[in-house]
């Protein structure tokens, strides 16, 4: 057992040292927080004095985020975040328990001590603040007032951790490690399991200050560790029972190996016909033997002077040689059958190896029943040499240092580990001669709590001897044989697929050329049409509109001039005659144009308005693919901008028209430019005045939901300017990407 450690007796020469000038440099602390507190109350924030008022203020139940606190209390845990490097502070007034963060400000918290110690009565000043939808306490000056007492620290057993409730916020315990590894939910932690008077406790240390600390080189040591009994409260290892949260390795006092003389260490004979969770308490013993088997890099068998059998687990990176005698020190367990020694270290020892035995041939089917045929797992073997032959149906990928042969209807797993030159070269299927020792594969529990199981047993040889091939596997293997029907038929089923993916491309292309000849059949007899359209409309209508027009003319030159009324019907019906006359000739021509037949919309433009213009006076910027627009959209924007370009010439007296055009947004959006005499829109002609030009573009484009804009002034020209949405002027269908025109 432990009688003093050196680290409480250099803490208490040096707070001997510094006791005199930490109390004036408290003193002045406590003016300084005294003043922060004034400043706080002077504001008008609400400031809490209480640890239970800031404990409440964090739950939600009193107090807002806004509010400051200046506090007093003990310090019983600390630790350090690991990404900012702020302390977190446990304080405590004997009936409330709070957690105070260090907040990062651009000047940052001021702590006047650098290295916190438990039980140091702190003073702490600051503010609550939100995180994560939570409110949190966090300190802007923290002050030691009076340093902490470690003989003031209880120490406790084992059992008392485990009450119900122990009633205690900082403890010590004194034992020896038995288990230790970096916890691998979160590396920060060392989780530590000590033998405590033959009791076992758990520990977890924050491992903030000490990042050189390997857990394995604590194994064996005899430490005490002073921190707070908690209870589990997350996943990791909530069914674990009460733990010792210890506040960095600051707080672990660590001491010597604990009977590093063999002498003192009792023999693993001693232990006798003990419970599982018995031995499992127990503290470090010895075995002394000869090794009969290694394997996978730490586990070893050894064949003690009396026959026992002991499984021994060794921390050290080496393993002895099968054969040699060594002694090893370990913690014992069980699985019931044999004995185990855990976290072992091992040298070499005087004398007289046990000579090796010769294997036995057996029988696996023997091995793995009873006289009775039933299933069972044969325990007289275990740690024996034994040797059968049978064929390799598995082995490990990778390094295939395990195998599994299988012998008589069985599948005996074979470790490889032990062999310097690595797994011999025997291919699946191959015959192969196996010696080594007979291990059986048990359950341990270290409590003792359930009836642990063997499942089954594996052989490990012990040199390249051990491990022979019989025979080669032929190389028409069934599994070969599955492969190359599996790849022939793939190559069959790859072949008609070809096939099958050519004929419908062929068939495919072959309607493609359908529809494009079907097309081009279509369009001349769409043109055949418009030309016999127009004639009959030319020979019919147009020289009847053209004869009433001039006879309406000619009526309103001779009315009688006191009856205005007539003269204003007159000239309105000259107008709307004028108009279908115009309309009319326009229809003629875009029947006899091919315009609409052109794949590039600035072509077709060209050829729709030079009539009125020539080519001389006609600037055109159209970046729209006539693919984008159907038969019949592209018929009205062609009609729109003849109409623009009609009447910048016959009513604007225009010398030069530009037309630009682009899609953006989703809409076409195109306009028409002229230079010519302008107008005021606002007191333009209308459809009173027998003037439709406007309000016919007007509906035309309202069936596109689109909108017309007219920007002019008189001597200033005009602009005009559509926009159209683009999806009501796609193609509806068709291969050639046009749509069926109306005629």
């Amino acid at each position: 057992m432990l009688v003093g450690f050196r680290g409480d007796l250099i803490y208490y020469r040096r707070q001997t040292m510094l006791r005199n000038k930490q109390s004036d440099l408290n003193e002045m602390n406590r003016v300084l927080a005294i003043l922060m507190s004034a400043t706080a109350l002077s504001s008008g924030a609400e400031t809490l004095t209480t640890l239970r008022e800031v404990d409440e203020a964090c739950r939600g139940s009193a107090a807002t985020a806004d509010a400051g606190f200046d506090v007093e209390g003990k310090l019983i845990s600390y630790f350090r975040r690991q990404g900012d490097r702020l302390w977190a502070f446990i304080v405590s007034d004997g009936t409330n328990q709070v957690t105070i963060y260090e907040i990062p400000l651009p000047e940052k918290a001021k702590t006047d001590f650098d290295v916190p110690h438990l039980n140091d009565t702190v003073r702490l000043a600051g503010k609550l603040y939100a995180y994560k939808g939570k409110t949190c306490a966090g300190y802007l000056h923290a002050t030691r007032l009076r340093p902490g007492d470690p003989e003031s620290i209880p120490t406790i057993s084992a059992e008392e951790v485990n009450t119900p409730d122990p009633g205690l916020e900082t403890v010590r315990v004194k034992g020896m490690v038995r288990d230790a590894s970096r916890d691998e939910t979160d590396p920060n932690f060392i989780y530590m399991t000590l033998n405590s008077d033959g009791s076992l406790v758990h520990a977890m240390v924050h491992n903030f200050d000490d990042a050189s600390i390997v857990p394995a080189s604590l194994i064996g040591r005899n430490i005490a560790l002073c921190g707070t009994i908690c209870t589990p409260s997350h996943q990791a290892h909530r069914y674990s029972g009460r733990y010792i949260a210890v506040s960095g390795f600051a707080n672990v006092h660590i001491c010597e190996y604990a009977g590093s003389d063999d002498g003192a260490v009792p023999d693993i004979s001693s232990i006798g016909h003990m419970p599982p969770q018995d031995i499992a308490r127990l503290g470090r013993h010895r075995a002394a033997g000869t090794v009969r088997a290694v394997w996978r890099d730490d586990r070893f068998l050894l064949e003690t002077d009396a026959g026992e059998t002991v499984f021994v687990k060794s921390l050290s990176g080496t393993l002895p040689v099968c054969g040699s005698r060594v002694s090893a020190t370990g913690f014992p367990e069980t699985d019931t059958f044999f004995l185990h020694l855990d976290n072992a270290t091992w040298s070499a020892c005087d004398g007289r190896p046990l000579p090796d035995e010769e294997p036995q041939d057996v029988s696996i089917d023997a091995l793995c029943k009873n006289r009775r045929g039933v299933p069972h797992v044969n325990v007289d073997f275990n740690g024996k040499m034994i040797r059968f032959a049978g064929h390799v149906r598995f082995r490990s990928p990778g390094d295939g240092r395990m195998l599994q042969v299988e012998s008589e209807g069985h599948l005996v797993t074979v470790d490889l580990s032990p062999l310097p030159n690595g797994a011999p070269d025997a291919g699946l299927g191959a015959k192969v001669s196996v010696t080594g020792v007979y291990v059986i594969n048990g359950e341990r529990t270290r409590f003792g709590d359930n009836v642990p199981h063997a499942h089954g047993f594996f052989v490990v040889p012990r040199s390249a001897d051990d491990f022979k091939v019989l025979s080669r596997p032929p190389w028409l293997t069934p599994g070969r044989m599955a492969v190359s029907l599996a790849v022939l038929l793939a190559v069959i089923a790859a072949i008609g697929t070809w096939n099958v993916a050519l004929a419908k491309r062929a068939e495919s292309r072959g309607r493609q050329l359908a529809d494009a000849h079907l097309g081009r059949m279509a369009s001349e007899l769409k043109a055949a049409e418009r030309t016999n359209l127009a004639v009959e409309l030319h020979d019919a209508l147009s020289q009847t509109l053209a004869g009433i027009s001039l006879a309406v003319g000619a009526a309103g030159e001779h009315a009688p001039r006191d009856r205005p009324e007539l003269v204003r019907y007159l000239n309105f019906a000259a107008n709307a005659i004028d108009a279908c006359r115009t309309e009319l000739k326009n229809c003629l021509w875009d029947l006899r144009s091919k315009a609409l037949d052109e794949g590039d919309m600035e072509k077709a433009i060209r050829l729709t308005i030079r009539q009125n213009l020539g080519d001389g006076r006609i600037s055109i910027r159209f970046a729209v693919p006539r693919g984008k627009l159907s038969d019949r959209a592209a018929h009205d924007v062609l009609r729109t901008i003849r109409e623009l370009a009609a009447n910048a010439v016959r009513h604007g007296h225009a010398a030069h028209i530009s037309v630009a055009g682009c899609i953006e947004g989703g809409r076409l959006l195109f306009s028409v430019k002229d230079d010519g005499c302008g107008f005021d829109p606002a007191s333009a002609p209308g459809v009173g005045q027998g003037h439709f030009g406007l309000q016919g573009l007007r509906e035309r484009i309202k069936r596109y939901g689109g909108t017309i804009e007219i920007e002019s002034a008189p001597g200033k020209g005009c602009k005009a300017t559509v926009a159209l949405e683009l999806e009501c002027l796609q193609p509806s269908d068709g291969i050639l990407g046009s749509t069926k025109s109306e005629v």
